[in-house]
């Protein structure tokens, strides 16, 4: 494996830490996205079983809210209930908004790394034949259209 590595050159480097910060991004996600931790079981029976029995204080509504995504969302809800229905249909779309926001994190960057990481692997693979070139170049006359001679043909005869 360290062969492989040492063969890539530098831009193998780069491509190794990309791949494990998209790991991290990948594991990440998938513990924190996990459908009971967004989407408690029983959370809305829950719920609704407290209003029923008029259970419900701030102090409830807050433990909520700290609960999970859809329990933030309830909890803006019931925070509304009593107010008109366009201020609250407002507000829980706001909520939405930053709820999804906070599901959402991390993917603007996972999609950075997956649009560099195979840039940079074709920038490492054209590296080693630009390091074949001679270390004259800058030296060289630079080709200008025209400046080649055309031989004119020979008349035959």
């Amino acid at each position: 494996m360290w062969e492989i590595i040492r063969a890539g050159g530098g831009f193998m480097w780069p491509i190794i830490l990309c791949s494990i910060a998209a790991v991290a991004i990948i594991l990440e996600r998938l513990w924190t996205l996990q459908s009971n931790r967004v989407i408690p079981r029983d959370l809305a029976q829950k719920v609704w079983n407290w209003i029923e029995a008029d259970q419900l204080s701030d102090k409830l509504v807050l433990a909520l809210e700290q609960n999970s995504p859809l329990g933030k969302l309830l909890a803006i809800g019931i925070a509304n209930r009593n107010k008109p229905r366009a201020l609250m249909v407002e507000r829980l779309e706001d909520g939405g908004r930053h709820v999804i926001h906070d599901l959402e994190r991390f993917l603007n960057t996972l999609g950075t790394i997956a649009a560099i990481a195979p840039l940079l692997g074709l920038l490492g693979s054209f590296m080693p034949s630009m390091r074949s070139r001679p270390a004259d170049w800058a030296t060289r006359e630079p080709y200008r259209a025209g400046s080649a001679k055309l031989s004119s043909p020979q008349p035959r005869g």
